[in-house]
């Protein structure tokens, strides 16, 4: 079976960014940006490019909302980050307990 990846996702929410215009009509830009984090969040694996580009589709909502919401995905996908790096490093710590206790040291 065919289901969407990270690269499907993103190249959809690139274009609903890219519907977005530049000046005017501000209602329909929140419309937009609320779309494309709806997709970021159905999302298994977002990576940077996912996050950036609904922070972007935000930071194009006039405001205080579009400039709150940028911030807000901005600290969500540092989280991430720290989160998985933490993950990381005790998956290596595990790896390095195993292979220890099995006498295959490095």
């Amino acid at each position: 079976s065919v289901k969407p990846d990270t690269m499907s996702y993103n190249i959809l929410m690139n274009g609903w960014c890219r519907s977005i215009p530049a000046r005017g009509k501000t209602s329909s830009n929140q419309v937009v940006a609320e779309r494309v984090e709806r997709v970021l969040c159905q999302m298994e694996h977002p990576d940077s490019y996912s996050y950036c580009t609904a922070i972007n589709a935000w930071a194009k909502v006039t405001g205080d909302l579009g400039a709150e919401n940028s911030e807000r995905l901005l600290h969500i996908m540092s989280k991430r980050s720290e989160d998985q790096a933490k993950q990381n490093l005790s998956k290596d710590g595990a790896n390095r307990s195993n292979k220890r206790n099995s006498g295959n040291v490095d």
